[in-house]
This record gives structure tokens, C-alpha cells and sequence, in this order.
């Protein structure tokens, strides 16, 4: 590896380390935008020298970006949120070459502030955050180019974003605590000082300065490995963390131990994926923990201790996320794995768990059936009368998860409906719809000839 992403010796580390929810981070260009560049580091108690001066915040001539100022609050009902569904005061930003569009938080505290990205997925979802009727206005438009200019640090997706927790960037220290369990060498204040020195000074951590951290030389070959990793290459390193769980789920399941918590099994797979864990360890603690055979890691028993971890009580909570999931959403959509060991773990751990997750999934049920828009109805609510009609007109159980079914749901029209059920039914040979449509078609015919 000749570089990777992040920080260097000369430069004094930004107040906190800038890490995406859930990710690893992903740096889209140089910092300063112009003009700024720090001085290079030092060798031996010399310290680096140099730097311009930081373009202001109501213009940005030198990046090339077009910036009319601050604009206008879109959330009449809220002072602390600038639009509709998002907190704080972002702006928002257009990349002219891809049409990619962004809302944009800064990291304060450094100079000029680092923009945080998170991409919006549709002109739909953007629409949204200013209201509906209300026009797009972007504060800044620049080309690909002139984007990377800024330093912008990409956190994500607009859908991240929750619009009870205001601007994302304070809510920053308690998203580096939970990436702790994958990223333990956050910890390690000598990394930070030289991830965040040379990310201000624009440029990429060389290997040759890890390898001179205390860390490093305290840690072994599979660990040094993964710190690599996680900094040169975040995709590859997200991807080894997805493939490490799966690799932990089947180790429980060839042993028929199939259902087993998820936070266990993710807690098992990150010590093997950061490399505190050997294969041969990690095998030797599945059998441990399933089949009793060996001693278990003082550390993991520590953390099954104060987790409170019973497996009767995590099924349950298992359940119950499946459970209401199904109620609110229905069977076309369905959880992720992850999003059930996550849920139950929320439920597991905090008083509100349960509480939040039907708040969620209220939001999303709105989404997904805009055209009921009482936020208390379930899919169950809506979809219940669609179902006994079906099950009335076909005599069998009809699948939510067709098109067909979800296009009757949405139209909540009886007289469409019916038609068709009636339609599909003969399409797919069903008994009774064509028993049905033989004795309306008899009877329609005699009612003719007693009429003449």
C-alpha cells in the first residue's frame, strides 16, 4: 500500500475525526479549498509552516463556485430547521457535471469549515425538504471539479438524516463511539493527530508514518492489515465487514445453531474482522459459546455480562421487529437482517426501542402508501378489507406482495378492485371465479328467456 486516505504529521488534528454513520469515510478532495494549503510537517521537534488565507463563507470565487449567500428558511413551523423533514440549517448544493444533488452541513472549528455531503437521491426527495409548490433553489452549483476544490467529506444519503437530531455534525462524537467496534484504532489519539493533520494539509497518509504510532508497533499483522484497509480503501473494508458477519452466521449455522443473536454474532465478527481475533480463535469461541466445549474470551464474557444478554428474551425481541414490521409495511416489505438485529437490539437495550421503531416505520408506511395519509392507519388497517375481498372473490389467500394486489391496496377503489380480482382470477384459472362467472352467465341467460 503507498498511501492511504487520511492524516500526517505537520498539521494539528481537526476538533473531532470526521466519520460517516455506519462507514468507513470517504474523503472527495482536498482541503483548503485555495489558497489555504497548510504548511508541510516538520521533521523531528520542527513543526511545518506556512498556509494562506481561508476564503470567507459568502464567497467562493477562488473554488469557482457560484454562491449567492445564505438563503431563505423553508420551515415556518420550526426556527431550528431551515426545510421540511431535515434539522439544522444546511444548504443545498447541485454537482453541474453529474446532476448529483446534496444537502450540506459544515464542520466548524476548522478553516475554512469542511462540508459534509450527503447525496439526495431524487429531485422528489429534495422537493420535499423545501415543500410542496415550492421552487429548488440551490446555493451553490459547481462542476465535479470544483466540488473536490472545497474539501468535501461525503457522510452519506439524505435518508441518514433525522430530522429530531438538528444538524448531523453534533451528533458526530456519538457516531465515532459506535464505529469504536470496527474502528478501534479511533481511539488512539497519536492515528487521529496524524489522520486529521494530513487531511488538513490535502494530502494522503503515507504507510511509513503509521508504522512510526505506538499502535502499530503494539499490534499485530491481521490488525495493522485491517487499519490499512479501513483508510485506503473504505469500500473493500465494508464489504470484508459484511462478509465477515455472513462468514460468523454460517460458522453458527454448521453447527445447528441456527437464530442466534446478531449482536452476538457481530460482536464475534468484528473482533475476527479488526484482526483481534484469529479464524482459529474465532471457531474455538462459536463452539465455546454454543456447545460449552472450551473457555470463553474474557472479553466477549465481559460483554455478554453487561449486555444483559439473555437468548429467550433476544428471540422475542426478534419477533416483535418482524412482527410490527409486518403490520406497519406488510410482506412486500420486508426487514434486512441487519435491520432486525439492530431493532432488536434498540428494543433490547433502551426503554424507548419500541417506541422508536413504530415511529419509523408510521414514517415509512406514509411513504410507501401516500394515499392514506391518517399516519395512524398500519398496512394491516389499509390492506385488511383488500385481502378479505380477494379471499372472498378467488376462495384462497391472496399474495400481498404481487403487483397486482399492491396496485388494489393503493387505489382503494371497491368497483376497480373487484373487477380486477375478478380479471386476474380468470386469468390464472381460478375455480372459483370461473364457477362464479359460469353461474352469473346461466343465470344472466335465463332471466332473458323467462323475459321474452
Amino acid at each position: 500500500m503507498a498511501n492511504v486516505a487520511g492524516g500526517g504529521t505537520g498539521a494539528a488534528p481537526p476538533p473531532e475525526f470526521r466519520h460517516t454513520d455506519g462507514e468507513l469515510p470517504h474523503y472527495t478532495g482536498n482541503v483548503p479549498a485555495s489558497g489555504t494549503a497548510g504548511g508541510g510537517g516538520g521533521g523531528g521537534g520542527g513543526g511545518g509552516g506556512g498556509g494562506g488565507t481561508a476564503p470567507t463563507s459568502s464567497s467562493s470565487t477562488s473554488s469557482g463556485i457560484d454562491y449567492d449567500g445564505p438563503g431563505k428558511d423553508y420551515n415556518d413551523a420550526d426556527p431550528n430547521a431551515r426545510f421540511l423533514g431535515i434539522g439544522g440549517h444546511p444548504e443545498v448544493w447541485k454537482d453541474s457535471t453529474t446532476g448529483q444533488m446534496f444537502v450540506v452541513y459544515f464542520a466548524e472549528g476548522v478553516e475554512p469549515p469542511v462540508p459534509l455531503l450527503y447525496e439526495v437521491p431524487d429531485e422528489k426527495t429534495l422537493q420535499a425538504f423545501f415543500g410542496e409548490g415550492k421552487d429548488i433553489v440551490y446555493d451553490r452549483t459547481a462542476t465535479t471539479a470544483e466540488m473536490e476544490q472545497t474539501g468535501s467529506v461525503r457522510f452519506g444519503t439524505s435518508d441518514n438524516l433525522d430530522d429530531s437530531e438538528g444538524d448531523p455534525w453534533l451528533g458526530f462524537l456519538d457516531r465515532v463511539e459506535r464505529l469504536k467496534e470496527v474502528s478501534p484504532w479511533v481511539e488512539d489519539d497519536e492515528i487521529l493527530a496524524l489522520i486529521g493533520g494530513a487531511y488538513l494539509e490535502g494530502r494522503e497518509l503515507e504507510e511509513w508514518e503509521l508504522k512510526t504510532t505506538d499502535w502499530w508497533q503494539d499490534h499485530n499483522d491481521a490488525e495493522r492489515d485491517w487499519l490499512s484497509l479501513s483508510l485506503g480503501d473504505p469500500a473493500s473494508a465494508s464489504r470484508k465487514i459484511q462478509d465477515d458477519q455472513l462468514y460468523l452466521t454460517n460458522l453458527f449455522e454448521k453447527i445447528g445453531a441456527e437464530g442466534n443473536d446478531p449482536s452476538i454474532i457481530n460482536w464475534m465478527a468484528n473482533k475476527f474482522t479488526t484482526g483481534s481475533w484469529s479464524e482459529a480463535y474465532t471457531i474455538e469461541q462459536v463452539e465455546a459459546i454454543t456447545s460449552g466445549w472450551g473457555t470463553v474470551d474474557s472479553d466477549f464474557q465481559s460483554w455478554l455480562d453487561g449486555s444483559g444478554f439473555d437468548s429467550a428474551t433476544s428471540e422475542q425481541n426478534f419477533t416483535e421487529v418482524k412482527d410490527l414490521w409486518n403490520k406497519w409495511l406488510g410482506p412486500a416489505y420486508p426487514p434486512s437482517d441487519g435491520d432486525v438485529a439492530e431493532w432488536a437490539s434498540t428494543i433490547r437495550n433502551t426503554a424507548d426501542g419500541k417506541d422508536a421503531l413504530v415511529e419509523m416505520l408510521k414514517g415509512q408506511r406514509l411513504a410507501l402508501y401516500s394515499e392514506y395519509q391518517n399516519p395512524e392507519l398500519s398496512y394491516q388497517d389499509i390492506a385488511g378489507p383488500w385481502k378479505n375481498l380477494a379471499f372472498n372473490t378467488w376462495g384462497e389467500t391472496v399474495d400481498e406482495t404481487t403487483d397486482m394486489f399492491q396496485e388494489i391496496v393503493r387505489a382503494n377503489d371497491y368497483t376497480q378492485a373487484s373487477a380486477t380480482l375478478r380479471r386476474e382470477g380468470l386469468k390464472q384459472d381460478n375455480g372459483k371465479v370461473w364457477t362464479d362467472a359460469t353461474q352469473a352467465l346461466r343465470q344472466g341467460v335465463g332471466n332473458v328467456r323467462r323475459a321474452i
